[in-house]
């Protein structure tokens, strides 16, 4: 199945093309504004956005060094949305490949609430790990400070899903961009991660210019691989049709 965004056409088309190389982009598995489907189901829209917001939510609470991991009560609350995402995943999966419902009907309200919350849990671990492998000097205190900041979070994220019901076709357009912005971040985030440890260059950044210089190969990197992915996509599916088919947790 090659990706949907084929027939499509302006800044849309090539931004879900591009994006093809992390989603399967079931179109009814997607989220539909003002008649366009956005470049990512809603799950994984979900995801990116969630942890795109969630960590600057957290850097705009001045987190940026902060090492720790959030308390233990914090980390419970995490762990539940991680479930509710991948019980979410497996039923609707379930449901794409046997067409019964086994817990509750899917649906891609719940697909992106349960994406969202963890995308909240993924930027609540990647946070830490980012400071205390970049800075030379990372401090040690949680990046959430206690349920109070998670629940103004979540509340943020809920306004998520409230805006993504504007239908207007600048909304569309609004909704793809920081979706091809949240993967590109979070994927350059990973690499630069990896790239620091792969050379030992851990734990030496002072300044944010020394860690901007680390984030473009990150962002290089992100921008290769998922385009790369992507172009594969294309000559498989191209070579042998059922190939394309992508049995992800949809």
């Amino acid at each position: 199945m090659e990706s949907a965004f084929h027939s499509a056409s302006g800044l849309i088309r090539y931004v879900g093309l591009f994006l093809s190389g992390v989603c399967h982009q079931f179109p009814e598995h997607s989220i539909i504004v003002a008649g366009v489907q956005l470049p990512l189901c809603a799950r994984c829209t979900g995801l990116y956005l969630g942890a795109l917001f969630s960590l600057g939510f957290i850097w705009a609470k001045g987190r940026t060094h902060a090492g720790n991991l959030p308390s233990p009560l914090v980390l419970g609350l995490l762990l539940m949305f991680f479930v509710s995402w991948a019980v979410d995943g497996l039923n609707s999966y379930y449901h794409y490949l046997t067409s019964v419902v086994l817990l509750y009907p899917p649906s891609n309200q719940l697909r992106l609430l349960t994406g969202l919350g963890n995308g909240l849990t993924l930027a609540s671990l990647i946070a830490p790990l980012f400071s205390s492998t970049v800075w030379r000097e990372p401090e040690m205190k949680p990046v959430l400070n206690g349920l109070g900041e998670v629940v103004a979070l979540v509340a943020c994220l809920l306004g998520v899903v409230v805006a993504m019901r504007v239908q207007s076709v600048a909304a569309a357009y609004i909704w793809a961009l920081l979706s091809l912005l949240s993967v590109v971040v979070l994927l350059a985030l990973l690499n630069m991660l990896m790239v620091l440890l792969v050379t030992r260059r851990e734990n030496r950044a002072v300044r944010p210019v020394q860690v901007l210089s680390v984030m473009s190969v990150g962002a290089v990197l992100a921008i290769c691989e998922v385009g790369g992915i992507a172009l594969a996509r294309h000559v498989v599916t191209r070579a042998i049709p059922l190939a394309g088919l992508w049995l992800g947790l949809g």
